[in-house]
């Protein structure tokens, strides 16, 4: 990897970011992908700019740092001509001019890296049970966590475990789903990842998002109201019936419409410290409502009002059981 190609890598994650969206991010996109192509180390390059826009956004009000930047613009700009904005400078200066740069390439105490395979510094964030995270990264782009779920993050790749409601913000972020990676350039995507099953929500106006397999299929658009379900490694798209239910935990509330009650009660307990128990033939019994997350009595008030169950509270941990009604 070149000084040269590290500070085109920092020129163009400077593009990208300011580029407004349509006909000149699109423009900033095709040109992005093209010189990533030209050599084989541009795209690892990129990824390192990406690993480490984070300390640049920490060290960015640093008189030492400043007067680094400086320099290694006159370098640059000696060398191409061109004059990147202010945020790429603090990039090029960390890249370029600090030698703890290759600290953040190469960990120290860390196995190398396979040749070919970008260095990159994971950044973990996770919630507890009945707890909401919102996650801002350096672009402007935001991770709302639902409760008891984690998000990676490696650059601008993500991924989640539970529930997320991503927006992106000025430059696109990839959120890598099995084999599948899909691209969110601009709007928001309600992921939900469970170990046998994705569902990835298109929220909002402005919505886009591409779906690819990193095999073979071509990228699919995703407009905003679609459903792309992953089951057992097969994909399908269709309408979402009712985003509300999908997207309520946003504002705090759970939807249900004619689900099974095992399924309410799964989807309860992961707000809850001490999970609802079901006994006897009551998982296929039929339960309409809306709850606030957290409302632990009001979820089940109403299971006792309307299904013929009764509460146990013994030992406390609650227990829905049969009656025979």
């Amino acid at each position: 990897m070149t000084t040269n190609a590290l500070e085109q890598a920092a020129r163009w994650h400077a593009r990208l970011e300011d580029a407004p969206d349509g006909a000149s991010l699109d423009a900033a996109q095709v040109g992005f992908d093209a010189w990533q192509r030209t050599h084989g180390g541009n795209p690892r390059a990129y990824a390192a700019v990406a690993a480490i826009e984070a300390v640049a956004c920490e060290l960015g009000g640093e008189d030492a740092l400043r007067q680094m930047a400086d320099e290694a613009l006159a370098r640059a700009d000696a060398r191409s001509g061109n004059t990147p904005r202010r945020g790429a400078a603090v990039l090029i200066a960390l890249l370029v001019a600090l030698p703890v740069a290759a600290l953040t390439l190469h960990h120290v105490g860390s196995p190398p890296s396979p040749p070919g395979v970008p260095v990159q510094q994971a950044r973990t964030f996770a919630t507890a049970i009945g707890q909401r995270r919102l996650v801002t990264l350096g672009d402007t782009t935001r991770i709302l966590l639902d409760t008891a779920s984690r998000l990676t993050v490696r650059g601008s790749t993500l991924s989640v475990q539970g529930q997320a409601l991503i927006t992106a913000g000025r430059s696109p972020v990839v959120l890598n789903v099995g084999d599948r990676r899909v691209r969110i350039r601009s709007g928001s995507l309600n992921a939900r990842v469970e170990a046998d099953r994705v569902e990835l929500l298109a929220q909002g106006a402005g919505t886009e998002v591409t779906v690819a397999d990193g095999v073979s299929a071509p990228p699919a658009a995703l407009p905003p109201g679609d459903l792309l379900s992953i089951d057992g490694g097969k994909a399908r798209v269709a309408r979402a019936p009712d985003p509300g239910a999908i997207a309520g935990w946003q504002t705090g509330w759970l939807q249900f419409d004619d689900v099974p009650l095992a399924r309410a009660v799964r989807e309860v307990n992961r707000y809850r410290p001490v999970r609802i128990g079901i006994v006897g033939d009551v998982a296929p019994l039929r339960i309409s409502g809306s709850f606030r997350t957290g409302s632990d009595d009001t979820f089940l008030d109403l299971v006792a009002a309307t299904l013929p169950v009764r509460i146990d509270r013994a030992g406390g941990r609650p227990r829905i059981v049969a009656t025979g009604r």
